[in-house]
């Protein structure tokens, strides 16, 4: 699994913290779709956070938020979360 920003691990919770300069929302919403694939291998996982900061970056918060909900990845299911602050 690649590095994690944070891992609350008795709680299984993971939160990934992005900041975003450049509005290109299919750039970053690719990079969180590759950290879901990557980061099912964790034992406890049970929820995953993104916390993004990006002010005047984002195009459609709606790309981000589609992302929100139970995950199921090779066979481990896991909730995301999207925290946006724009």
């Amino acid at each position: 699994a690649k590095r994690l920003d944070f891992y609350l691990q008795s709680e299984g919770v993971i939160i990934e913290v992005k900041q975003i300069n450049t509005a290109d929302d299919k750039k970053y919403t690719k990079q969180m779709k590759e950290d879901l694939q990557s980061y099912h291998v964790v034992p406890t996982l049970n929820e995953i956070i993104f916390f993004i900061y990006a002010p005047k970056a984002i195009q459609d918060a709606n790309n981000f938020h589609q992302l929100q909900g139970e995950q199921t990845v090779q066979g481990k299911k896991f909730g995301v979360k999207v925290i946006l602050v724009q």
